[in-house]
C-alpha cells in the first residue's frame, strides 16, 4: 500500500530515533524500550522492503538474489559489531553514549538507501 521506498525510509528514521534517544538514559528499562522496541520496529520496517524489492526485480534467479540480500544483513551485523566494540573501548567516559550516536548516524544512512530504491509500479488488471 505504501511502497517499499517509503517504508524503508520510515524504518530508518524510527530505528535511528531509538538509538539516539537511548543515548541519555542510564536505566535499563529505557534501553529495552528505545533500542529493543523502537529500534526493533525500525529495523523490521527496514528489513522487509529489502526482501520484497529483491523479489520484485529479480524474476529469473530470485532465490540467488534473495540469498545475497539476506547474507548482506548478516555480514553487516558481523562487521558493525567489531566497529562498535572498538568505539566503546576508546578510553573516555563518553565512549558508550558516543557509540550510540555513531550507531544512530549509521542507521540514518538507511534513508539514503531508501531514496535510492527504484519505485516499482504494478497494476492489477
Amino acid at each position: 500500500m505504501y511502497g517499499c521506498r517509503l517504508v524503508a525510509i520510515i524504518g530508518a528514521c524510527v530505528a535511528s530515533l531509538g538509538f539516539f534517544l537511548s543515548r541519555w538514559w542510564a536505566n535499563i528499562w529505557f534501553y529495552y524500550i528505545t533500542i529493543g522496541i523502537i529500534g526493533g520496529v525500525g529495523f523490521a520496517l527496514m528489513y522487509l522492503p529489502s526482501i520484497v524489492s529483491v523479489n520484485l526485480y529479480f524474476e529469473k534467479k530470485s532465490a540467488f538474489a534473495l540469498g545475497i540480500a539476506i547474507s548482506g544483513s548478516g555480514v553487516g551485523t558481523f562487521v558493525i559489531s567489531y566497529i562498535m566494540n572498538e568505539v566503546v573501548n576508546i578510553p573516555s567516559w563518553l565512549s558508550y553514549p558516543s557509540a550510540l550516536l555513531i550507531e544512530a548516524a549509521i542507521i540514518l544512512f538507511g534513508i539514503v538507501c531508501g531514496f535510492l530504491m527504484v519505485i516499482y509500479f504494478y497494476f492489477l488488471l
